[in-house]
C-alpha cells in the first residue's frame, strides 16, 4: 500500500515525508480531524515505512515484500502497537495505556512501549479515539509523551480537538486533516462497494461534509428510507405541517436506539431536510438563474433547520424540536417566496 491510497490530505503526507527525511519527526504525532478523512490510514502507512526493513526515513516507503510489511499487512507485527475505544464505551479505558489497577505500570500500551523492539528500530503506538481519553487516562500516558525511549514513535488520533487536554497538545506535533473533496467520497463509496448507484453514491457524498465515516453512514437502508419519505412529505405542492411532524417522528422511533443515538438520528432528518432544501435551490437559480428572490423562503428554511441542529445539540426535547421544525418548514416554504417560477 502506498501514499496515494490517501486521499485529499497530500499536505499531511507531504510533511510527514519532508520531517522524516530530515530527522526531525516528532516523536509523538497528533493527527486531528474529521473521522473518516485518512489519520487512520495515514498512521498506519507511516508506521509501516518506519517499520520496513528496506524502507529509510529518506524514502518514507514500504517496500510491501519484506517480513515487516507483511507482518503489518496481517495485522501481528510485533512492535506496531495499538488502542482504540472499545464498542459501546463513551470514553478509551486507563487499563488500555497503563494496565488493570492491580497491573498498574506493568502492562498496557505504555509498558509495551517501553519494551525495546523485537524486530527492527523502532515501536510505533497508535491510539485512536484520543479525543475519548478521560482527564485519569490523558494524564497517566503523559509521562510516555514527556519521556518517551529513543526508538519509539506516538500517533494520537482525534476527530475533536478541542478535547486534547493542553499538556498533551504542547507535547505533540499537530498534523490536521481537512475534509475530503466530494468527488473522492463519491469514488471511494463506490470502490468499496457501498452503493452500485452513482447517483446514491454523490448524494450520500455531499451531505457527508467530507468524511467516508459519514458517507457509510448515510447509506444504511433505514435511513436512506427515512430520507425519501421526507423527500416526498417535503416535495409536496401543499404542505401538512401535522402530517411532516408525523412522518419525521415516525421515522425517529423506527430507528429505534437509546436517546444518545435518537439524537444522532434526528440531526440526520434535519440534515436530510438541509439536502433537500439545497437542491430546491440548485434547481431554482439553475432555471432562472436572475430571479434569486425565489429562493429566499427555502434560505430561510435552511436557517430554521440549522436552529434546529444546535437545539438537538443543547439536548432539548426531540419530539418538540421536530414538531415545531415541520411546522416551520411548511409556513416557509408556502410562503410566496420560495415557490419556483412555472412554465
Amino acid at each position: 500500500m502506498s501514499w496515494d491510497a490517501v486521499r485529499g490530505q497530500s499536505r499531511a503526507s507531504e510533511y510527514l515525508r519532508q520531517s522524516a527525511a530530515a530527522g526531525r519527526l516528532a516523536h509523538a504525532l497528533l493527527f486531528a480531524g474529521p473521522p473518516g478523512v485518512g489519520k487512520t490510514l495515514t498512521a498506519r502507512l507511516l508506521a509501516m515505512a518506519l517499520l520496513c526493513e528496506q524502507s529509510t526515513d529518506g524514502q518514507l516507503e514500504a517496500c510491501g515484500e519484506c517480513r515487516s510489511c507483511r507482518l503489518m499487512a496481517a495485522g501481528n507485527h510485533p512492535d506496531f502497537l495499538s488502542v482504540a475505544c472499545p464498542e459501546g464505551k463513551s470514553e478509551l479505558p486507563i487499563e488500555l495505556l497503563v494496565g488493570s489497577l492491580d497491573n498498574r505500570g506493568r502492562e498496557g500500551l505504555c509498558h509495551d512501549l517501553s519494551l525495546r523492539p523485537m524486530l527492527g528500530r523502532r515501536r510505533v503506538a497508535v491510539i485512536e479515539d484520543a479525543d475519548r481519553m478521560s482527564t485519569e487516562s490523558a494524564n497517566a500516558i503523559l509521562k510516555t509523551l514527556e519521556e518517551p525511549p529513543a526508538y519509539a514513535l506516538i500517533i494520537l488520533i482525534a476527530a475533536d480537538l478541542g478535547r486534547i487536554l493542553p499538556t498533551i497538545r504542547s507535547r505533540c506535533q499537530t498534523i490536521r486533516f481537512n475534509p475530503l473533496p466530494v468527488d473522492d467520497v463519491a469514488e471511494l463509496v463506490l470502490t468499496l462497494g457501498w452503493t452500485e448507484s452513482p447517483d446514491e453514491a454523490r448524494a450520500s457524498a455531499e451531505i457527508s461534509g467530507g468524511s467516508l465515516t459519514v458517507a457509510q453512514q448515510v447509506l444504511d437502508p433505514q435511513l436512506q428510507a427515512v430520507r425519501k419519505a421526507l423527500f416526498v412529505q417535503l416535495d409536496k405542492s401543499r404542505l401538512e405541517p401535522f402530517t411532516i411532524g408525523k412522518t419525521l417522528l415516525e421515522a425517529l422511533d423506527g430507528l429505534g436506539g437509546d436517546t444518545q443515538r435518537q439524537r444522532t438520528n434526528a440531526r440526520w432528518i434535519v440534515r436530510f431536510a438541509v439536502e433537500f432544501l439545497q437542491n430546491k435551490i440548485r434547481a431554482a437559480c439553475g432555471e432562472y438563474p436572475a430571479e434569486v428572490e425565489t429562493t429566499e423562503g427555502l434560505v430561510r428554511a435552511i436557517e430554521r433547520c440549522v436552529d434546529a441542529e444546535e437545539q438537538i445539540d443543547a439536548n432539548a426535547s426531540i419530539p418538540l424540536c421536530l414538531e415545531s421544525l415541520a411546522g416551520d418548514l411548511a409556513r416557509l416554504l408556502a410562503s410566496p417566496a420560495a415557490e419556483t417560477r412555472r412554465t
